[in-house]
């Protein structure tokens, strides 16, 4: 077959678009899902179609890894700054255990393919598709974006510049910090763009090819993006969800509908996340024993920080997050 082909040269997984339509017969599906154990690669499926919607446990075969379409929604929502997401965010960070078993089955994303880049997340409030020629009624019309402040890069204000670099190391840390595989697209690490175009599946120019000039561009400053991700990458490896612990800024979290943050705590990781999507300042109290440095600040232009010493009690910045390593 076609897939035995592609596994002989090596390839070690396939992920299949719009895979609810394999779906609509199970037992084909299991027999995939057979394959796929006796040649020990990935399966991966895109668990809708235009019609049904499987992700979780609706789709016919536990063996199979799943787009999480609902992290990529409820993440989206809260790094914008969504009111009524605390209660999402608690399952998403967890790895969705209202849809999987496992938390291995989900493939956590916030962008992919020919939809929204993560720049485009925090550059765009809309999507930009006129070039595609189907006068702009293609893609998806819920990116659940938000521009900083201004459409697009043309005589962006510095204010929206630097909110923009903040909110890709927000949105890199929500991704990397929570339970589950983590995806992004080639390009992300360094604030690829489309142009604001969410839907580039028929753009084979400069819209959907990876600009390797901007990796270099702007004074270096997608460079340090790339180092933080690479730098959070390193960190999350070490990571332990189990008994993952939630808190809001005092106490237990906060799920009122006005809520714009959450902390958690991974006791196996000694690690304690402070996520502040509001516009304000927050004061956090610290709520796991022992003694905690700040490592990790989005605050600050490069993620990482010099470790200091905390308190039990600490400000976080508007629209930030904060990551403290437990010291003994």
């Amino acid at each position: 077959s076609a897939l035995d082909r592609f596994a002989d040269l090596g390839v070690d997984g396939f992920r299949f678009d719009l895979a609810t339509i394999l779906a609509r017969d199970a037992d084909f599906v299991r027999s995939i899902g057979d394959w796929g154990s006796q040649r020990g690669v990935r399966l991966i499926a895109e668990a809708w179609d235009t019609v049904r919607y499987q992700v979780g446990r609706d789709w016919p075969d536990h063996r199979w890894m799943q787009w999480n379409g609902p992290f990529r929604d409820d993440l989206r929502s809260f790094l914008r700054g969504e009111p009524g997401q605390v209660w999402a965010v608690m399952r998403r960070v967890s790895g969705s255990p209202d849809l999987f078993d496992h938390a291995s089955s989900s493939i956590n994303f916030l962008t992919a393919h020919d939809g929204f880049t993560m720049y485009d997340l925090v550059a765009y409030d809309r999507k930009h598709n006129d070039a595609n020629g189907h006068d702009g009624t293609d893609g998806t019309d819920d990116n659940r974006s938000w521009n900083c402040g201004h459409e697009g890069d043309d005589d962006v204000p510095a204010d929206v510049v630097v909110l923009r670099r903040r909110q890709l190391r927000n949105a890199m840390a929500l991704l990397l910090l929570s339970a589950g595989v983590p995806m992004f697209v080639a390009g992300d690490e360094f604030a690829r763009t489309q142009g604001g175009n969410n839907n580039a599946y028929n753009q084979d120019n400069e819209t959907s090819w990876l600009d390797w000039e901007r990796r270099e561009g702007d004074g270096g400053v997608w460079l340090d993006h790339e180092d933080f991700v690479g730098r959070l990458i390193g960190f999350r490896a070490d990571l332990d969800w189990t008994g993952v612990e939630f808190f809001g800024a005092t106490g237990g979290p906060d799920v009122a509908h006005h809520s714009r943050s959450l902390a958690w705590h991974l006791p196996a990781s000694g690690v304690y996340v402070v996520a502040n999507m509001w516009w304000e300042p927050l004061d956090v109290e610290v709520q796991a024993d022992g003694g905690w440095q700040l490592v990790l600040d989005t605050t600050d232009e490069s993620g990482f920080v010099e470790p200091r010493q905390v308190e039990s009690s600490l400000e976080v910045g508007p629209r930030s997050i904060m990551v403290l390593a437990r010291t003994d």
